[in-house]
């Protein structure tokens, strides 16, 4: 289990020490690599030739394996997944994306007795991806989905994915 702290002083300190690092490798303040950055996404969806090609990344189970933790660290132990995905952000410096932190909580899950998901660390082996089961929806409820989603996903689809009730 990590021993890495996410809030306090110790926290400030560490970011702030990260930030310096960063503004001394680029000789340009933060501020300033993140207008360049966003620049450069817009430019890119606006059809505009921007300075590169930006890079988006999403960290998901490459963090994991990236910082050589067990995939299971996404949903059992956050502090040592958080410290991989920083680390993933800090190595790459992709100019847009999202984290993957907190995934998901497998205590939750399993206490939600989620069924149309498996994941590492639980009923998965602990460096197995996790994985979706797609069979809690049934050809004749396709019209109630597109008719009305919302009503479906809380009185047909969340019910039966984790457990409440069975078909």
């Amino acid at each position: 289990m990590s021993k890495t702290s996410w809030s306090g002083e110790k926290f400030e300190a560490r970011i702030k020490a990260l930030q310096e690092g960063i503004e001394k490798k680029h000789g340009k303040t933060t501020e300033e690599l993140l207008r360049e950055r966003e620049k450069r996404m817009n430019d890119a969806i606006e059809l505009r030739v921007p300075d590169r090609v930006p890079v988006t990344m999403h960290t998901g189970v490459f963090s994991a394996k990236y910082a050589r933790i067990p995939l299971s660290a996404m949903y059992y132990d956050h502090a040592a997944y958080k410290e991989a995905c920083l680390q993933t952000v800090l190595d790459f410096e992709p100019d847009s994306g999202a984290s993957m932190m907190l995934v998901s909580s497998g205590t939750a899950l399993e206490l939600l007795d989620v069924k149309h998901q498996r994941w590492p660390g639980y009923n998965l082996p602990a460096d197995t991806p996790y994985q979706f089961v797609e069979e809690y929806m049934q050809p004749e409820e396709y019209d109630h989905l597109l008719s009305d989603p919302s009503d479906f996903m809380f009185r047909v689809y969340c019910p039966v994915s984790s457990g409440y009730w069975r078909r």
